[in-house]
């Protein structure tokens, strides 16, 4: 009833009826179709009060979403990645927003308010010659079985497919107003290969209605983002080697339809929407990682200070610095309820 409701056919003068009508029937394929593949299955286990997505975890308590290729969750279930005063809003299908300060009135990258297919404000991908797929669902991951799973200021993506076991995590900063993000790769393959890891976020400072006021500069490894309606700066930087920076305006981005990264030719380098590329080669059967940082800093220092943390530090241990922060924090009141 919807679809009859919303339905139009609009026809022009000085054009022959059957033609236009006969366009009707013309199909027009979609961009880009991911196609499932025998990929291994991703390991289970047991979960407290399953629902059919998902459920807890006994040991730890975390929520873990298990996504079959084609599955989504009913709406968006989301998990807070936050120090109190800086935050990401991450879905099961990818992160949605990042904000600092205020959620509403500081937002860095964008919020989707779209219940049923909400468009992520940073994405990341991987690109193995004309092969383009990523480790969230969204933007080219339906394809692949995803476990997801939102731990209290964590929240780890883990998808196999394409020949790669892929395991994506986010989690906010301890001491700094930045959001790490860490890729793990391990090669299935009998071969070397070389893929694209590309991180890219659409940059709006605000709240999110003055985005045309936004630019980006590039810096090495990296991009910051400027504006007269927020005070802060905005930054994505890869952490370690040497990433190729484009900008680009979200329509050249996104595509025309906009439900998927198309990275169209811009006859400029400008636009609100940064990629960074980084080259990573895998060894046969090998590993990798690919470190990002997403932020705001109110002078250049700022940025230079956080990366030299994750760097000194190492994403994996600022990660678990986090659970840890998290668990005392929840684990200061436990209620035990009976069995039954």
């Amino acid at each position: 009833d919807t679809l009859e409701a919303v339905s139009r056919v609009i026809l022009f003068e000085g054009t022959d009826l059957d033609a236009q009508l006969s366009r009707l029937t013309t199909s027009i394929p979609p961009r880009f179709t991911p196609q499932p593949e025998n990929a291994p299955a991703l390991p289970e286990d047991p979960l407290l009060f399953a629902n059919g997505y998902g459920g807890f975890q006994e040991q730890t308590g975390d929520y873990v979403i298990r996504l079959a290729p084609g599955d989504a969750t009913p709406a968006p279930w989301c998990n807070l990645l936050t120090t109190g005063r800086f935050g990401t809003l991450a879905t099961e299908s990818g992160l949605n927003m990042t904000w600092c300060g205020n959620s509403h009135l500081h937002r860095l990258t964008p919020w989707s308010n779209d219940p049923v297919c909400p468009l992520p404000g940073e994405c990341l991908l991987i690109a193995e010659g004309d092969d383009w797929f990523s480790p969230t669902p969204m933007p080219f991951g339906q394809a692949n079985a995803c476990r997801v799973q939102h731990s209290p200021g964590v929240t780890a993506w883990h998808a196999m497919g394409h020949g790669l076991d892929m395991l994506f995590t986010a989690a906010s900063m301890p001491g700094h107003d930045a959001g790490v993000r860490l890729l793990r790769l391990r090669s299935l393959a009998d071969r070397p290969r070389r893929v694209r890891v590309i991180m890219a976020a659409r940059f709006v400072l605000g709240n999110g209605t003055e985005e045309a006021l936004v630019h980006l500069t590039k810096i090495p490894g990296g991009v910051v983002a400027s504006s007269p309606s927020m005070a802060q700066t905005g930054w994505l930087c890869a952490v370690e080697g040497e990433a190729q920076v484009r900008r680009m305006a979200p329509a050249a981005f996104w595509g025309l339809t906009g439900d998927a990264p198309a990275f169209a030719p811009a006859p400029e380098d400008t636009g609100t929407v940064a990629a960074l590329t980084l080259l990573v080669d895998l060894p046969p059967q090998g590993s990798a990682t690919a470190t990002f940082a997403l932020g705001a800093a109110r002078q250049a220092d700022d940025i230079e200070r956080a990366l030299e943390a994750i760097r000194r530090q190492g994403a994996s241990a600022i990660i678990r610095m986090m659970r840890q922060r998290w668990a005392a924090r929840l684990q200061a009141l436990t209620i035990r309820t009976p069995e039954d």
